[in-house]
């Protein structure tokens, strides 16, 4: 499934990170169908997208930024902003710890990158 953000006649799509079957999915709403509890699932997760792009289209309006598909994806996926909660929660983490879990998540990257 993809997600498409259109803002001035220009789309910006982006993995949804869901698969479904074309057989479940009622096109003409852009809703699984049925009343399964896994349509119910990936209905309320795509309810639960769109709430996200409407708060992000809301943040930059308010705060007088310029509304673009490409601004308002980079938000979604958090893009152009460093990761620091790590580091804000984790202070009373021995710096030893710190190194080893710092390794272990770079561990975990170089696995989830590699190719097969």
């Amino acid at each position: 499934m993809r997600i498409t953000v259109t803002h001035g006649g220009t789309p910006k799509e982006a993995s949804a990170g869901r698969m479904v079957d074309p057989k479940y999915w009622e096109s003409s709403v852009n809703r699984a169908k049925g009343n399964s509890e896994s349509a119910r699932n990936l209905n309320t997760y795509l309810n639960s997208i769109e709430r996200k792009v409407e708060v992000i289209h809301t943040e930059l309006k308010n705060l007088d930024k310029e509304i673009t598909c490409e601004s308002m994806m980079n938000k979604y996926q958090n893009k152009g902003k460093k990761n620091t909660t790590f580091w804000k929660y984790s202070r009373n983490i021995t710096i030893k710890s710190k190194l080893y879990l710092v390794m272990a998540l770079r561990k975990i990257r170089s696995k989830v990158m590699s190719p097969l």
